[in-house]
């Protein structure tokens, strides 16, 4: 029964039972409280004790319908919370909601600690579930897209996905993502091979980030070239090769690099001086005595290794020795 109903019926009743009691039993009684003598007609003394357990039967309900309103709103507010970890979920973030209703604290253990996947074609009857589903397509898609309001961290692996879709897109974009990088992930380290190749130096030694392989030869490569060029030193070149762990094989392909933008006698001058300071440079030098010609010298410098050293060059040396036209590439 609805309390309002409830209410109105029961005064009706009363008023009812009030009015029948006084037209047929119209007389006084009284009643001693304590010494206190209280005369009535019949009728209120009827209604009277019916009026106080109205009352207090209003106050009970009216107590319970409180509690359950409150206890609805906790889990209203509740369900709200399990909505934001399900878009928590969806965005990979890890957030940890106070779940009061233990009903729902399994669930919201789970969502904390879980990432969702949504196929491609569900949609939710929640509107702003559908906008992050919609993101996520976009973003697997390749595309790039503001998530600024979703407020990531950094480290959020669809936050990565992203910057590396921008990069993609807008290779230019490397600079703002570099500003944010602290350490050598691969999202920063794929920003600043894009960035090597357009910005000049000055702008590149500001990064703090330490140098790989493929960083070095693509700011070697950038040496007089026609497009974003670099203009180095022979110091500054033999700098470059020191901070990385470059191979013999990996020397072969600096020299060849370099081969293409320097002046021949330059280029031999800095191989020597890079044998001089690297070891392993040691290729770099004898490739650029082959290529130009300077066999005797290349044959020279070959004595100074082990005779189980440095074989492809050896085996290039007794075929061109035998009269047989073979080119260096073939080797090295």
């Amino acid at each position: 029964m609805h309390f309002k109903r409830y209410i109105a019926l029961s005064i009706l009743f009363l008023i009812i039972v009030s009015v029948y009691t006084y037209l047929n039993i119209n007389t006084l009684y009284s009643m001693d409280f304590f010494g206190l003598v209280v005369e009535l007609p019949v009728a209120l003394w009827v209604v009277v004790p019916a009026a106080l357990i109205l009352f207090v039967s209003v106050l009970h309900f009216a107590f319970y319908a409180v509690l359950e309103f409150f206890k609805h709103a906790m889990l209203e507010k509740d369900l709200n919370k399990i909505t934001n970890m399900v878009k928590n979920a969806l965005l990979n973030k890890r957030f940890a909601e106070n779940i009061k209703d233990s009903r729902l604290k399994l669930l919201a253990e789970l969502f904390a600690k879980s990432s969702l996947q949504v196929d491609k074609n569900y949609s939710f009857e929640n509107g702003e579930l559908n906008e992050i589903v919609s993101v996520i397509r976009d973003i697997e898609n390749g595309e790039f897209v503001d998530l600024s309001k979703y407020k990531l961290e950094k480290d959020n692996s669809l936050y990565i996905k992203n910057q590396f879709n921008r990069l993609k897109i807008d290779p230019l974009s490397a600079e703002r993502i570099l500003k944010e990088c602290y350490d050598d992930s691969e999202l920063c380290m794929s920003a600043f091979e894009e960035y090597i190749k357009v910005a000049d130096k000055k702008k590149i030694n500001k990064i703090s980030l330490k140098k790989t392989k493929r960083i070095v030869i693509a700011m070697l490569e950038r040496l007089n070239s026609e497009q974003y060029q670099l203009d180095f030193s022979k110091e500054e070149i033999i700098s470059l090769c020191k901070e990385v762990d470059f191979s013999q094989d990996d020397f072969i392909q600096v020299a060849k690099i370099l081969q293409k933008n320097m002046d021949p006698d330059e280029l031999l001058e800095l191989c020597f001086l890079l044998q001089k300071e690297i070891e392993s440079a040691c290729t770099a030098y004898l490739y650029v005595n082959l290529e130009l010609e300077r066999n005797n010298i290349a044959r020279e410098y070959l004595e100074q290794f082990a005779e189980d050293e440095l074989m492809k060059f050896r085996y290039y040396m007794l075929i061109k020795q035998s009269g047989q036209k073979i080119a260096l590439s073939n080797f090295v």
